[in-house]
């Protein structure tokens, strides 16, 4: 049930733990693709701590921020050379 504008729409971030973004993940309206999407993050060597953080940017409509998530789920995806 996420319905915000686009310059509104909250996203997943992911940070290193000397601060750097590694990663935006713009979480689409749920009309889209009946609320299902995918990011990746990209987490180069050196970075072994991450954190993970859900932004609700603010909106100019009346109703503000609405919207709700059902679930999440990361995981690493391993590269073979």
């Amino acid at each position: 049930n996420v319905e915000q504008p686009d310059s509104s729409l909250p996203y997943w971030s992911l940070t290193c733990a000397d601060g750097r973004e590694l990663g935006r993940v713009v979480v689409p309206p749920s009309t889209q693709a009946n609320g299902l999407f995918v990011g990746r993050f990209n987490v180069p060597d050196g970075c072994a701590v991450q954190t993970l953080a859900f932004i609700a940017r603010p909106s100019g409509e009346a109703t503000g921020v609405t919207g709700q998530i059902d679930r999440v789920e990361l995981a690493p995806l391993r590269i073979t050379e």
